[in-house]
């Protein structure tokens, strides 16, 4: 079991020629990854709502967006399409308890958290999403 607070990750964007080579190199290995699918915004710039749901407590978000903008030809696809919370020059973060994207992601992780409680009968006291649009 793991306890205590992430302090970030490391990504690479990868095509599925790659991302198949990753995995079959991983075999040997005992790492932990994740795999998402990348899913650009709608907009000119990157953005994630990252909410904070808690068992006891009204959900929160963090607005991350990019400053670079997708067509920004200077950019590496990493930069423009990534948000990246530790370059603060290209990020902006606001902290919202309130507003539209933080009702609408607190519904979808309480009813995710009811999900997984159900199916895997286990209790979470926070849950950690990012939504996209």
């Amino acid at each position: 079991m793991i306890t205590g607070r992430p302090t970030g990750c490391d990504i690479e964007l990868l095509d599925t020629d790659a991302m198949k080579e990753r995995l079959r190199s991983l075999g040997l290995r005992n790492e932990r990854i994740a795999i998402q699918k990348f899913v650009k915004s709608k907009g000119k710039k990157a953005f994630v709502c990252r909410c904070i749901w808690n068992y006891d407590k009204a959900p929160y978000c963090f607005i991350i967006t990019n400053k670079r903008t997708y067509d920004d030809s200077v950019a590496t696809d990493y930069q423009r399409c990534i948000v990246n919370i530790e370059d603060s020059l290209n990020t902006s973060i606001v902290h919202t308890l309130t507003g539209s994207q933080c009702e609408e992601t607190g519904k979808y992780m309480r009813g995710l958290a009811r999900f997984l409680q159900t199916h895997l009968r286990v209790r979470f006291t926070q849950l950690v999403g990012d939504f996209t649009k």
